[in-house]
């Protein structure tokens, strides 16, 4: 079943089982600016070719029936009249004729499916959705905010990565946590600080005292919101920011390396030395902190 409107074209796939018609399939498709001033007659034979291209697959070498509503089309396909048709309805009935000869009329008060799937474009419903709040949630959703960062840290056009800046970024640095990881350590405290909170990102941009020299040149650039997604925002945002960072991570993770290094061979000179725990641990380890 076909039908055309002054906008689009609308076909329902049906099969006659048991008495009553079952629905296998349904297209619609909207007129382009020429399409949309042809006459009706071209509107509706185009919505019967356009629907038997878009079904060919599920009824091909099948006998089929195409219902329209627009009578003059029923008499298309049986008269000759190829020296008279336009090109257009001639290549559009060849195509028609692959699949079908029969071409049948149907009142337009029994083609209420088809005739709906060609108007579809003025079919409005009312949404459950309130778009507005949707809105203000997506400004503050933080997975959202993360993707949004995420595709501008890939599109900005300054700076390039280092691996200190990998290092401070992404906990790689951390070595007080990695020890811990891998069960060299009995905790994941930070080796540099002495109130030992855990070794992570956040601790090393924002927390840890040791680097509190670097932290305020950070801060004179970035400003004073050290959390890692406003410092990675300021640093996709400005390439001063950017600088700053990796100066930061820089003297940061050179400084942690080499008191590191140290700290490793003084273990390793006393191989029987047992891990130092609590108070004298942390005695230990201000032995090392950076200046």
């Amino acid at each position: 079943m076909c039908d055309a409107s002054n906008t689009c074209v609308g076909a329902a796939l049906q099969q006659y089982i048991q008495g009553r018609w079952q629905p296998l399939g349904f297209f619609s498709k909207k007129l382009n600016d020429a399409q949309k001033k042809y006459s009706t007659y071209d509107r509706e034979l185009i919505a019967i070719y356009l629907a038997i291209r878009h079904f060919r697959r599920m009824f091909e070498g099948k006998e089929i029936t195409v219902f329209t509503d627009h009578k003059p089309l029923t008499f298309a396909l049986l008269r000759n009249n190829s020296k008279t048709e336009t090109p257009m309805r001639t290549r559009y009935l060849h195509y028609i004729s692959q699949f079908t000869s029969k071409i049948l009329h149907i009142e337009g008060k029994d083609n209420v499916v088809a005739d709906a799937l060609s108007r579809i474009d003025t079919i409005t419903s009312p949404s459950p959705i309130d778009y507005d709040e949707l809105a203000r949630q997506q400004q503050v959703d933080t997975e959202i905010k993360e993707v949004i960062l995420l595709d501008d840290w890939l599109g900005r056009k300054h700076g390039s990565l280092s691996f200190r800046v990998t290092q401070v970024l992404s906990g790689h640095g951390c070595f007080g946590k990695y020890l811990c990881r891998i069960e060299r350590e009995p905790d994941a405290r930070c080796h540099h600080c002495v109130h030992c909170g855990e070794d992570t990102a956040q601790h090393t941009l924002a927390e840890c005292v040791a680097w509190e020299e670097q932290r305020r040149v950070l801060r004179n650039e970035v400003g004073s919101d050290l959390s890692l997604p406003a410092v990675v925002r300021k640093m996709v945002d400005s390439a001063e920011s950017w600088d700053a960072v990796v100066s930061f991570c820089e003297d940061v993770m050179s400084q942690k390396e080499t008191a590191e290094r140290e700290r490793e061979i003084l273990l390793t000179s006393f191989p029987n030395r047992r891990r130092r725990t609590g108070r004298r641990r942390r005695a230990d380890n201000a032995l090392f902190r950076p200046p």
